[in-house]
């Protein structure tokens, strides 16, 4: 299927089903469909407000090496065509089993409710493998909640295999009071953080990784991705003990699904935006002050008292919508920060205290950029997923696919850890 191809799916429906591509101009109706299916956000209480103000897809899939995505309509109706599934795919080399192949993960695998059941989500994986392998991927790879059994099922159905299971730690560290810059273990042991550079890091990596067995293939695509912020570590005075991880954060184009046009979140602190809606607002009062006084014959009293009332409403409830924007995109911004590649030398008897340091002390310097919710993903029985102070945590599933070359490959071998996870 290639970038203008579509083709018809053969059902018993008797509905017009097309699948093709994605476009960009299908951003509003594939964030309509996410929001549609609750799958926004994953905070909590924090879920009402953000289905109303949600990410565009193109500008997330976009920061990867490279992406494509397939959507579902429904044309039976040819004056209102749904988009009612899609699917996307972010495609990086890789190193597996010291081989360089291209790898995909699947994101946002969706399938409008009342067009459930009917195969469609199994229909859109194949057509994804397909069109995967047309661009040399050679594994894929998704993750299944554990709470998804229709998910788990779809997946093991096609024939990917569960390699491990993994958690994911969400933490809102808002309330953490300031954490000191030196943590005293005990009279002759102290530990100390700091900030390091990316060729420290890329150091610390290439020294606890090098026996890992899904690693990026170029190392510096990681540290010089748009999504990098900084990485820190926390050390002894001996270098005895050293903890690291590296932040990262999405950068994203917010918009509000509530809004016909879908305006960006920028124009609401305009000037000239504010203006032409002030200009609009008092317009609209002046129109109804003439249709009621000429038309109406309504005493200029009321038309005065009507024209200011309708301006006084448009302007308070414009600036409640305003508000409540302003404070969801930073929300919005706040639930875009994780964690990745965490790394541990020293004395097991110190690494609780070290790793939970390291993290209290990231947090302290990720609030200084506003609101943060930090995330971390690693596989079940990670020592740096156990002592994360989570809000919250999930289990899932980490599944893998080899879609072409499988012969080069020893599939008994299962992957034992992906540290790297956002990077996708």
């Amino acid at each position: 299927m290639t970038s203008d191809e579509e083709f018809q799916l053969q059902n018993h429906l008797g509905l017009d089903l097309i699948m093709r591509e994605y476009r960009e101009t299908d951003s509003p109706q594939c964030c309509a469909l996410d929001e549609k299916m609750g799958s926004v956000s994953m905070h909590g209480s924090q879920v009402i407000i953000a289905k109303k103000y949600i990410d565009t897809f193109h500008s997330v899939f976009q920061q990867s090496h490279e992406y494509f995505g397939i959507v579902l309509e429904d044309r039976t109706l040819k004056e209102e065509v749904k988009l009612i599934g899609m699917i996307f795919l972010t495609i990086r080399n890789v190193i597996y089993q010291n081989k360089e192949i291209k790898i995909g993960h699947i994101h946002s695998l969706r399938v409008d409710k009342e067009y459930r059941r009917f195969g469609l989500a199994a229909k859109l994986v194949e057509a994804l493998e397909k069109k995967a392998k047309d661009r040399g991927v050679t594994m894929i790879e998704a993750f299944a909640p554990k709470d998804s059994s229709p998910g788990v099922k779809l997946y093991e159905k096609l024939n990917y295999r569960h390699d491990f299971t993994q958690g994911w730690g969400i933490w809102d560290p808002k309330h953490l009071p300031h954490v000191p810059h030196k943590f005293k273990i005990n009279k002759n042991l102290r530990l100390t953080f700091e900030t390091i550079d990316k060729q420290t890091t890329k150091k610390y990596w290439e020294e606890f990784y090098n026996k890992s067995d899904l690693l990026p293939a170029n190392w510096d695509d990681v540290l010089n991705s748009t999504e990098f912020k900084a990485s820190y570590l926390v050390k002894s005075q001996d270098n005895s003990i050293m903890a690291g991880i590296t932040r990262g954060v999405m950068k994203t184009n917010k918009i509000s699904i509530y809004q016909k046009y879908y305006v960006p979140i920028s124009y609401y602190n305009s000037i000239f935006f504010n203006g032409i809606l002030l200009a609009v607002t008092t317009g609209a009062s002046f129109g109804l002050h003439f249709i009621l006084t000429k038309m109406f014959n309504v005493k200029k009293k009321v038309t005065d008292l009507a024209a200011a009332l309708f301006g006084g409403i448009a302007l308070t409830l414009y600036a409640r919508f305003r508000s409540k924007i302003l404070a969801n995109e930073k929300e919005s911004h706040a639930k875009s920060n994780y964690l990745i590649a965490p790394f541990y030398f020293g004395d097991e008897k110190y690494e609780e205290l070290a790793i939970k340091y390291l993290f209290d002390k990231v947090a302290d310097t990720a609030k200084k950029d506003g609101p943060v919710h930090l995330t971390f993903r690693a596989e079940e029985g990670n020592p740096f997923l156990t002592y994360m102070p989570c809000d919250r945590k999930t289990e899932g599933y980490y599944m893998t696919k080899v879609i072409q070359n499988e012969e080069l490959f020893d599939r008994t071998k299962r992957i034992s850890y992906k540290p790297f996870f956002s990077f996708h």
